[in-house]
């Protein structure tokens, strides 16, 4: 986790709010140096990838396809949830819910290679 929050230059770790987040979180934050963000989960994990394949099916998301784990990632989402290994597929709804409530902070403009020149301030979502 603490690789991966490097490595693609995360802002923000949400962490569940359940079973092993509680020993997580303050282990990151004396750790790592980071605060995450517990998130609550809300209702069974079928509901809250239900929740949000509006979102996904209308293309509000980017997913980068040339990512190296994208087949794998698409499995598991389409196997969801009969799939032997599900909490990728939960963590990103819980994301993805989680957006829809504070979704400034995702918005950002970006320069052709790829820096981020600023965040998008809108007054009401573009969808």
């Amino acid at each position: 986790m603490i690789h991966g929050r490097k490595q693609h230059r995360a802002d923000r770790v949400l962490i569940e709010k359940a079973g092993s987040g509680y020993a997580l979180f303050p282990e990151l934050k004396t750790t790592a140096g980071f605060n995450p963000i517990m998130v609550q989960p809300v209702a069974c994990k079928e509901e809250r990838f239900n929740a949000c394949l509006g979102e996904v099916e209308a293309g509000h998301l980017d997913l980068p396809r040339e990512a190296p784990l994208f087949d794998a990632f698409r499995g598991k989402l389409r196997a969801f949830p009969h799939g032997k290994h599900d909490d990728q597929v939960d963590s990103f709804s819980q994301f993805v819910i989680r957006q829809l409530k504070n979704w400034l902070w995702i918005l950002t403009e970006t320069t052709r290679d790829g820096r981020v020149r600023g965040i998008v301030r809108l007054d009401k979502l573009r969808w």
